[in-house]
This record gives structure tokens, C-alpha cells and sequence, in this order.
């Protein structure tokens, strides 16, 4: 014998909170220096902590994301720099760096061969008097 499997309705309505801050809508940036070079790397950049980019940014400071990939080949670093002109923050400019060659690995010590008093992995026999 089947039985009916419909679905139940929802019973209420999704809550919104009125106490929820939503960040504004987000608009074209209008205070924006278009006649000013933007800097490409952390040299070229005048002062680090602030951005060009716009006379009156949307949060005070520049906003940077560090990415760290450390590999057995070797180990990257990632730094991006965002301007704070609108909302979202816009890609500034980013540096990579990678270090050298990471560490070789090397096989461990069998268990079965432990290292012995005399330093060549041989227990010493004694001998019989």
C-alpha cells in the first residue's frame, strides 16, 4: 500500500532581524585620484599604510591578506595589498616571494635496527672466558 509523501509547507516565514547591519549598498567610487599613479609593488608604494588610490577612503588604512605555502619543495609567500576606496576593497597590488629548495627528506631509522652502544648498529658479544 503507498502513502502520500508530499512535503509539509513551511509553518513561518524567515526572520530578518532589524538589528542586523548590513554594509551599504555598493555605488561607484566618486573620490577616486584618476590622475594619480598607482603604486605596483611595496617599493614603488610612497607610505604602505595608506592608499592613493582615493582622497577619503571608506575605512581608515590599507587592508593587506597573507598567503603562506610552505612545501617540501620549498616554501612561497603571497602579500596582497587592498584599497579601502569602496566596498568592496580593491586589488592594490601584490608581492611574491619564494625561498629556497625545502628540506630533502631523508628515510627514518628501522625499529628493527635500533643503534647499539658500540656506534655500528651491532650489539658487542661478549666474549667467553
Amino acid at each position: 500500500m503507498c502513502q502520500d509523501t508530499t512535503i509539509p509547507e513551511p509553518t513561518s516565514k524567515p526572520h530578518h532581524s532589524p538589528d542586523l547591519q548590513h554594509p551599504p549598498p555598493r555605488s561607484p567610487n566618486t573620490n577616486t585620484n584618476s590622475n594619480t599613479t598607482l603604486p605596483t609593488s611595496f617599493e614603488t608604494d610612497p607610505d604602505p599604510s595608506k592608499t592613493p588610490a582615493c582622497t577619503r577612503p571608506y575605512t581608515p588604512g590599507g587592508q593587506y591578506a597573507l598567503m603562506i605555502d610552505a612545501g617540501s619543495t620549498g616554501s612561497r609567500i603571497h602579500i596582497y595589498k587592498f584599497n579601502s576606496c569602496g566596498f568592496p576593497p580593491s586589488y592594490e597590488w601584490g608581492v611574491f616571494n619564494q625561498t629556497s629548495r625545502g628540506l630533502r627528506p631523508r628515510p627514518a631509522r628501522r625499529r628493527s635496527q635500533p643503534r647499539r652502544s658500540d656506534g655500528r648498529g651491532r650489539a658487542r658479544r661478549a666474549r667467553a672466558a
